[in-house]
């Protein structure tokens, strides 16, 4: 029991440096979570998003795949959108001036990926309309999730 229990928080953790032991909040695609960061502060979160702030940003990220042990971590300052189709995203926000506060908006983004039997496709637009064709093989399938306040007429 206790081994399944330290699985589940190494598997759980925040590859991260400074958020190995912060509880990173999930952002799920659609969602939006509105933040502030106070100055010497941090923001760290798990999923794919878009980033939108009243401050100049540093954003550390890292992305995992189920079956890799090693990782990588990348930085960018004022990034628009991070994220994955296919492995898991971790981000660490912090405002570029620490002495700073910092307010940013996340907004959840389902991202395309493909594999051999499925093709997954996400698109964020701020358009109002939008037409986009997709073409699978026979052998494929498609999942599809639309997020919009729009209305969506499908042809």
């Amino acid at each position: 029991m206790l081994s399944l229990l330290i699985f589940f928080s190494i598997s759980e953790s925040n590859p991260i440096s400074g958020c190995e032991n912060i509880a990173s909040e999930e952002i799920k695609a659609g969602f939006t979570l509105v933040k502030t960061i106070e100055s010497n502060g941090i923001l760290c979160f798990k999923g794919s998003a878009l980033l939108k702030a009243d401050k100049n940003f540093v954003a550390t990220y890292a992305f995992v795949s189920e079956n890799s042990a090693s990782t990588s971590t990348m930085t960018k300052e004022n990034p628009f959108l991070i994220g994955s189709g296919d492995k898991t995203t971790y981000i660490k926000i912090a405002p570029k001036d620490p002495n700073e506060k910092l307010q940013i908006s996340l907004t959840g983004a389902r991202l395309s990926s493909n594999s051999a039997s499925l093709f997954k496709v996400g698109v964020f637009s701020t358009l109002k309309y939008f037409q986009k064709s997709i073409s699978i093989s026979n052998t494929q399938n498609l999942h599809l999730v639309a997020i919009n306040e729009v209305p969506f007429r499908f042809t």
